[in-house]
Parts: structure tokens; C-alpha cells; sequence
């Protein structure tokens, strides 16, 4: 993968959790509306996946899985703008492929970013969406390659997928109040980074439901 290219779409931040927030207000029937899914640092902590299978031996990377907030907002905001909106939490684990001389090395990344309201978090997921491939259309012009829109069975209530063939994949997803952002780098795989979007999706789902994610 050309190195401007990685680098400057490694600068952009991204990650996707779950989310304080929806009330009890009734509906036409009279019954209460489910609350917003909502998750603590620790459950976002263990919606990361720890393990990720597949056709690769990825194997974690030194010093994730990370979970910030309160006074590390502050930092992350100033990067993620103007994404930060109503943001809480924000998690992140990556994971390397095991080093052949011959080919570069892949990498996959799993973000989450926790926001107040499933409302903040559908607008976080435009502007993510937005602010990434505005960063990635500069590289992308200059070294004359061509993203594309792919289709993703991730089990999200909302996906926005889309690749640079031989190089990467990006996925936007948002489950309730979270966005999650699945990412590779010299990796294009598009069955193996689906896979990787419907394990987070899942296990999201699965610790905000109070049971345990496998993996």
C-alpha cells in the first residue's frame, strides 16, 4: 500500500459503541418503547473482539484493547471532529497478521464509539462517513486510485462499506446509540472483513443484552 496513502487514512480516528439514552415513552398501543442500548467502559471493553478468525491468523496487537473517556475526550474530540458530537466513550483493538517478507503486512482495526442518543450516534455516522472519505479523496487523487461502495451483511442497524481494491476496506456501522468502525490496511478481502463486521456487530449486541460475547 502506497505510505501516504496509509498514513493519512490512519490519522483519522474511528470507532463505534453503544450508547446511553432513549426514554419510555409509549406508543400508539400503550407500550413503552425499549431503552437505548447503553454501555459502561467495561462493556465496551469486552464488546472489542479479543479473537478474530477467519482465513488470517490475526494476532492482537500490543496494548489493546484501549478504552477511554472523561479526560481522554478532550484529545480524541480534537481529532474526530466534527464527529465528537454527543460522544461518551470510545474503545479501540487492533489486530496484525503474522510478518511474510514477501507481501505487506494487514492489519485490522476495531473502534467504538459510545454516544449520548441513538440520534447523536446516526449523525455520527454521516459525519464519519463524510469526514473519512474527504481525507481519503485527497490520497486517493494523488496516487490515481479508485474507492468504490461494496455491499456488507453486517447485522447493524445502519452500514456504509467501501474499498480501494488491493489496498483496504472501511466500514461506518451504527448499532442503537454506538458506531462502530471496522477497518483494514493492505488487506481487501471483502468475505473476511464482512465476517469481521457482523463478529463486532454481534458482540456489541450480545454484551448490551447483558450476556457474553464469545471471542
Amino acid at each position: 500500500m502506497v505510505r501516504g496513502l496509509r498514513d493519512a487514512v490512519v490519522a483519522a480516528v474511528l470507532v463505534a459503541g453503544l450508547v446511553a439514552g432513549a426514554g419510555c415513552t409509549p406508543d400508539g398501543g400503550g407500550r413503552a418503547l425499549p431503552a437505548a442500548v447503553s454501555l459502561t467502559g467495561e462493556q465496551v471493553e469486552r464488546a472489542l473482539p479479543a479473537v478474530v478468525g477467519g482465513a488470517v491468523a490475526w494476532q492482537p496487537q500490543h496494548g489493546y484493547p484501549v478504552v477511554s473517556e472523561d479526560g481522554h475526550l478532550s484529545a480524541y474530540c480534537d481529532n474526530a471532529n466534527p464527529a465528537c458530537e454527543g460522544v461518551t466513550l470510545f474503545g479501540r483493538s487492533g489486530f496484525a497478521a503474522k510478518p511474510r517478507q514477501d507481501v505487506r503486512t494487514p492489519h485490522l482495526t476495531f473502534e467504538l464509539v459510545v454516544y449520548e442518543t441513538a440520534a447523536h450516534a446516526e449523525r455520527g455516522a454521516e459525519r464519519w462517513v463524510a469526514a473519512l472519505r474527504q481525507r481519503e479523496d485527497r490520497e486517493l487523487k494523488r496516487v490515481g486510485l479508485t474507492r468504490k461502495p461494496i455491499d456488507v451483511d453486517s447485522g447493524a442497524d445502519s452500514t456504509d462499506a467501501w474499498m480501494v481494491e488491493k489496498e483496504y476496506v472501511r466500514m461506518v456501522l451504527r448499532v442503537g446509540a454506538v458506531v462502530a468502525l471496522v477497518r483494514s490496511w493492505a488487506f481487501d478481502d471483502r468475505a473476511e472483513t464482512e465476517k469481521a463486521a457482523r463478529l463486532q456487530v454481534d458482540r456489541v449486541r450480545a454484551v448490551a443484552e447483558g450476556g457474553k460475547a464469545g471471542g
